[in-house]
């Protein structure tokens, strides 16, 4: 993946409603970084704090069927996360589907950009 690729990914990642405000800074400092001498540092710090933000998808499941789910989404909305969630996991998912996940995902696999 090249870096302009990547330059996508964590765009769309960062404009995400459920990108966390820090893995958001992470990716704008590395987005202003580039073709600097700290360009490298910055994606080592977007790819820990990507490893830290991703939702694990049974911490997605315990959250849809919690209180604290039914509170921040209503009722109807955390039981149908409850079952997409259950559904991507049959599926094979390891992590939440939603655009930050999948931004933080790739993020995570592509860690080594610079090596």
């Amino acid at each position: 993946m090249t870096r302009k690729d990547m330059e996508k990914v964590v765009q769309d990642m960062i404009a995400a409603k459920s990108c966390y405000p820090v893995l958001r800074a992470r990716g704008e400092e590395w987005l202003n970084a580039g073709d600097t001498d700290t360009e490298e540092a910055a994606w080592k710090k977007l790819v820990a704090q990507a490893k830290v933000d991703i939702m694990p998808i049974d911490d997605l499941i315990s959250f849809a069927a919690s209180e604290t789910g039914a509170k921040v989404l209503g009722k109807e909305g955390a039981e149908m996360l409850l079952k997409h969630a259950q559904a991507i996991k049959a599926q094979g998912a390891e992590y939440c589907d939603c655009p930050a996940c999948k931004g933080a995902a790739i993020v995570i696999e592509y860690e080594n950009l610079y090596d």
